[in-house]
């Protein structure tokens, strides 16, 4: 998990404004395999329990808004919001609710999560209480930032015209 948290973190934090439209779509790539490379590591994630330890950072409002702004200008227009069922599985379309999904805040979301753990790490933290941490916020929050994203992405890229990674 550790390395799936760097690669996402990483792909996020590169300082890179808006490139052409080849290059958009190649870092939107690099963005859509960082993630489901990170879920797939959150699934896998141990059941394990705790210490008492709280964690010794967070990622500021600062930092978060910063990484925001970074996606944003990186993916450029059209690539913001999005509709969603609230809930899927619903019986009708009145239960089902429609929403309004912000890829944007989903990978930042993401991206704070993933980062609380990598911090929290480097500044000692137990990797079991970061693991447990990662795996809870991944059910509770982070994850569900994930699937909106991934499937945000995913037609981000093939209503462009980008169904597979440029140069393939």
């Amino acid at each position: 998990m550790r390395e799936a948290a760097r690669a996402y973190c990483s792909l996020i934090d590169e300082e890179v404004d808006q490139g052409t439209h080849e290059e958009d779509a190649a870092f939107a790539h690099r963005l859509l395999t960082a993630l489901t490379d990170a879920v797939a590591a959150a699934l896998r994630l141990p059941e394990v329990d705790p210490s008492d330890a709280d964690s010794p950072v967070d990622v500021s409002h600062k930092q978060w808004h910063a990484c925001y702004r970074r996606i944003g200008q990186r993916l450029g227009l059209g690539a913001g919001y999005y509709w969603e069922a609230s809930y899927p599985f619903a019986v009708d379309e009145a239960q089902a609710g429609v929403g309004l999904g912000d890829l944007v805040d989903d990978l930042a979301d993401v991206w704070g999560d993933l980062e609380n753990g990598l911090l929290a790490l480097d500044a000692g933290m137990s990797l079991n209480d970061v693991q447990w941490q990662w795996r809870r916020d991944y059910w509770m929050h982070w994850g569900h930032h994930a699937a909106g994203a991934t499937r945000a992405l995913l037609l981000h890229l093939t209503d462009r015209g980008h169904p597979s990674p440029p140069g393939t």
